[in-house]
């Protein structure tokens, strides 16, 4: 098991605080095929970490962690199209089109090379799956961050139907006011819930480190809900053999935000675990 990281609270601020402004100015525009994506690239070191944010959020999603992962290893956090100042996409937003663009602005970014440990939040979880499954050869490892699952819909209207209704009258107004692309994308996500799109899940045998908050707020998060919750997530990394489940009840549904110490020490733990790999088969 992973222990918990006691970082000082306020070493903690003051490094996030230091590393605003550089944090910043460092993001850079990359072309992904006519239109531009914000990027930004930061440590050295192998195995590189991707961070793909969740719904409506940019790169900055991850502030609270970068600085602490570029301390023993390089990484690469990006804003998908119409998120933050990246620029809307000319194509419709599904996962074969966004992890096409992840991979041609990996390809596009100098001293960037696989092997890659993807960390996604949220429906970020579904694109890291999804480029794991498309080239395994180019993953090392995941770490999913509370994350969305392609059946989440089905399975929480099967225990409480209500639940779901609220969920849907609440994915309505997120969305209203969203951009093209992430409307678009949106779309896509419920194309996927509802079965009338299939991703083919295929992972590799790769760590998998799955975080799930089980103090989630937003709607009413019955016991039983949260039940389904945490089974879909452990469904994750029951698929690995070198799978590992956090659960946490401190955070809700950022929990990278709220606690952390519990992602940089869940992405720490996959780094450390590609380079010992890495180093027994060179043996």
């Amino acid at each position: 098991m992973i222990k918990q990281a006691h970082y000082c609270s306020i070493t903690f601020i003051m490094l996030i605080v230091f590393c605003c402004d550089s944090y910043s100015q460092s993001a850079k525009m990359i072309d992904v095929g006519g239109y531009k994506l914000e990027v930004q690239v930061a440590g050295s070191g192998s195995p590189t970490v991707v961070f793909e944010a969740g719904m409506g959020d940019d790169y900055s999603s991850w502030s609270t962690i970068m600085p602490f992962i570029t301390q023993f290893t390089s990484a690469v956090a990006y804003s998908r199209a119409g998120n933050g100042k990246s620029e809307e996409s000319v194509f419709p937003r599904s996962y074969k089109q966004i992890v096409s663009e992840l991979r041609t602005l990996l390809d596009s970014l100098d001293g960037v090379n696989p092997p890659f440990v993807l960390v996604g939040h949220s429906v970020g979880s579904i694109i890291v799956r999804y480029y794991a499954s498309t080239f395994e050869n180019e993953v090392s490892g995941l770490v999913i961050v509370d994350g969305s699952h392609e059946q989440q819909y089905s399975r929480f209207k099967a225990v409480d139907p209500k639940f779901w209704e609220e969920m849907m009258a609440g994915r309505s107004k997120f969305y209203a006011d969203q951009s093209p692309s992430i409307q678009s994308e949106g779309e896509s996500f419920l194309q996927l819930q509802l079965g009338k799109k299939v991703l083919p899940f295929q992972l590799p045998d790769i760590p998998i480190v799955v975080l799930t908050s089980t103090s989630l707020s937003g709607w009413i998060w019955t016991a039983e809900i949260k039940k389904v919750w945490r089974k879909m997530h452990s469904e994750w990394f029951e698929s690995s053999l070198n799978g590992m489940h956090i659960v946490t009840n401190k955070s809700g549904h950022y929990i990278h935000k709220s606690e952390p110490e519990l992602v940089v020490d869940a992405i720490k733990y996959v780094v450390n675990y590609v380079r010992t790999d890495t180093t027994k088969s060179k043996k």
